[in-house]
């Protein structure tokens, strides 16, 4: 790596060509570049987070984790529904199902 840096600092001239050689390549690649303001995404799954504060775990799975599970498998094109429940926290991952749009 120092002889890398040592013959670069002896040639200028080349190091100046180098960086020419990548600021043309990438002004040229630009056009090439495919961006989108708002692209289309379909998400697979999403994840709802419910803050219980003082909550057990107990509390929070029987008064919060069960109803929203009972609530979004009711909506229908769901896969698979996970969930955790914590002291003061409910986490419920949803996988839906691909073939609904």
């Amino acid at each position: 790596m120092r002889f890398l840096t040592r013959w670069f600092l002896d040639n200028p001239v080349a190091a100046n060509l180098l960086m020419l050689t990548c600021l043309v390549g990438g002004v040229l690649s630009l056009g090439q570049l495919r961006v989108e303001s708002f692209p289309q995404i379909a998400p697979s799954s999403l994840v709802v987070s419910v803050v219980y504060p003082g909550g057990t775990a107990r509390q929070v799975d029987e008064g919060i984790t069960q109803r929203v599970e009972e609530a979004i498998s009711d909506l229908g094109g769901v896969k698979r529904i996970t969930s955790q429940s914590s002291a003061g926290l409910a986490q419920i991952t949803v996988q839906k199902n691909s073939r609904r749009k």
